[in-house]
C-alpha cells in the first residue's frame, strides 16, 4: 500500500461515514511514534512480566 492509496482510502471512508476534514488532521512523519504510544497507553491493557 502506498501513500496515495492510503489517502484515497481515507477520503472514501470519510465520504461513506460523512466525516468532515475538521475531525482529524495529518501529522508530520516524526509525530506518529508518540501518537501511537499515547493510544497504546490509553486503550491497551498490558500484562506485567513481573510476578
Amino acid at each position: 500500500m502506498n501513500l496515495k492509496s492510503v489517502r484515497l482510502e481515507i477520503d472514501e471512508l470519510c465520504r461513506d461515514f460523512h466525516i468532515t476534514n475538521d475531525k482529524f488532521s495529518e501529522v508530520r512523519k516524526d509525530q506518529w511514534r508518540s501518537i501511537l504510544g499515547n493510544i497504546e497507553e490509553r486503550f491497551l491493557k498490558k500484562k506485567s512480566s513481573i510476578k
